[in-house]
């Protein structure tokens, strides 16, 4: 009988008119179900009117408020749906019935029941979060002190810098903390403040904070004040992290390649943000791939000399011109190793140049009518730990010389002031270790890179092109790499 009274519940709010009393379900029940009890029909009716009076909106009753809830949960799983009866909610769902009822402050408690006999759950949820407890069997006190609604009414205060503006929504990163963030809605500022991109605020707020996992959502916010205007930047911190590393360099170019997953129209966490935007804009025109190079040039410490140049040297006056190909992109280890056919650990032995023919890979001079002209960095690498292929010398061509480093051999052998330089290309040291993830075509005299930012790995590097050297050796390492180790 009670799932009968269930599904004609279901059946009222589907059909979206005039409501049907739970009185008259009753009565229409018990006629039906002469198979119950009259003890039973009688403890139903009486269960059901005492609860709700109609479908829809409780037409009376108190509002539930939180310490209601608290005082609901000592219950446990004693508790039932008469323990609801004098408060005020609504009706919700179908194919299960729903008491919901807003708690202000941000709280929804909704109680479920597959049939009107016993309760199935019983949630208190913080904001729009899919996170939420049990007041039957979780505790509802701690719950109410990690989110908003602090019973105890703490106040506390967090400085933030705005890194994005979504929507209505602003991401912040705590000031103390470049490691913590926040979701704070526009509608909780009040007043005259508009949030604008690297503006630093000071949120107070009533409780604690609702873990969102790995972002924070500050509720009941009492009061937001603009500490500064001022938009602070490190230059090359693309990631927001208060440093800058080969991480800033990588990530402006994933966001570059691909914005949906990376970039402004990325819905992922870790993503180029705004502020990032500004950080990575190493000279102030935009974001480009040659800020990336630059912050791997201000790494290796290239922005002012380089102990490569002779000492001697008398210095000279040079330009540099960014280029830029349209490399592939590989989002895992086994996609790399499908296409690198040289992978193998070895010392750089010598820096060169030429100036090469790109069709056909032979030396031309400067001087010479050839469109496909290109001087090319020329890298001697001695092969030493060897994971895929056969190498044992390797030269190693990449197109476009190199910056703030041999430039006058570089322009002589141009016979210009301008060096073409390939944007996010690494500089090499002589007598320095290094991954390499190459390809070498058969009869050709020189090897070359996947893509700028995944071919060439130090030893100490944690993460260079979403995966670090260790990771490449575990692949060759394992069952999987065996194979692809094996060829030439």
């Amino acid at each position: 009988m009670k799932k009968i009274i269930s599904i004609l519940l279901t059946a009222s709010m589907l059909a979206g008119s005039a409501a049907t009393p739970f009185t008259a379900i009753a009565a229409e029940t018990a006629t039906t179900a002469s198979q119950a009890s009259e003890a039973e029909k009688s403890t139903m009716t009486t269960d059901i009117n005492s609860t709700i009076k109609d479908l829809g909106v409780f037409e009376e009753g108190e509002k539930m408020t939180l310490d209601d809830v608290i005082a609901l949960s000592k219950k446990g799983n004693a508790l039932t749906l008469n323990d609801f009866s004098k408060f005020k909610g609504v009706i919700a769902g179908s194919g299960i019935f729903i008491l919901e009822y807003d708690l202000g402050k941000g709280y929804t408690l909704m109680v479920g029941s597959v049939a009107l006999d016993k309760i199935d759950y019983a949630r208190l949820r913080y904001s729009d979060s899919e996170n939420y407890v049990d007041i039957r069997t979780d505790d509802v006190e701690t719950f109410l002190k990690e989110t908003s609604g602090d019973t105890n009414g703490n106040t506390n205060k967090v400085k933030a810098t705005v890194l994005d503006i979504n929507g209505k929504s602003l991401l912040l990163q705590s000031v103390s903390n470049c490691s913590e963030r926040y979701l704070l809605s526009i509608e909780q500022i009040k007043g005259d403040i508009t949030p604008t991109v690297g503006m630093s605020l000071e949120i107070t707020y009533d409780g604690g904070m609702f873990n969102l996992v790995p972002i924070l959502l500050i509720g009941n916010v009492k009061k937001v004040s603009v500490v500064s205007e001022k938009t602070e930047c490190l230059k090359g911190d693309a990631n927001c992290d208060g440093g800058v590393d080969m991480a800033d360099a990588v990530l402006i170019m994933q966001a570059l390649a691909n914005p949906n997953k990376y970039g402004e129209f990325s819905t992922e966490y870790n993503y180029l943000t705004a502020h990032g935007r500004l950080n990575g804009d190493m000279n102030g025109d935009g974001l480009t791939s040659g800020d990336a190079l630059a912050i791997q040039r201000k790494l290796l410490g290239l922005e002012v000399t380089n102990s490569q140049e002779n000492d001697n040297q008398q210095p000279v006056s040079v330009k540099y011109e960014s280029f830029s190909h349209d490399y592939p992109y590989y989002n895992t280890v086994s996609d790399l190793a499908n296409k690198a056919n040289q992978v193998f650990s070895g010392k750089v032995t010598n820096i060169s140049f030429e100036m090469l023919d790109l069709t056909t890979m032979q030396p031309v001079k400067a001087d010479e009518d050839s469109q496909r002209a290109m001087i090319c960095t020329i890298y001697e690498i001695e092969a030493e730990e060897v994971y895929a292929g056969t190498p044992t010398i390797v030269k190693l061509r990449i197109e476009g010389g190199i910056p703030s480093s041999f430039e006058q051999e570089q322009i002589t052998l141009l016979g210009s002031d301008t060096i073409p330089v390939m944007e996010g290309t690494p500089v090499l040291e002589v007598g320095a270790n290094y991954l390499f993830a190459l390809y070498y075509a058969d009869g050709s005299e020189y090897s070359s890179i996947l893509n700028p930012l995944q071919s060439i790995y130090t030893e100490n590097e944690v993460q260079t092109g979403g995966f670090s050297a260790d990771e490449i050796i575990s692949y060759y390492s394992s069952s999987n790499g065996t194979n692809a180790a094996t060829r030439s």
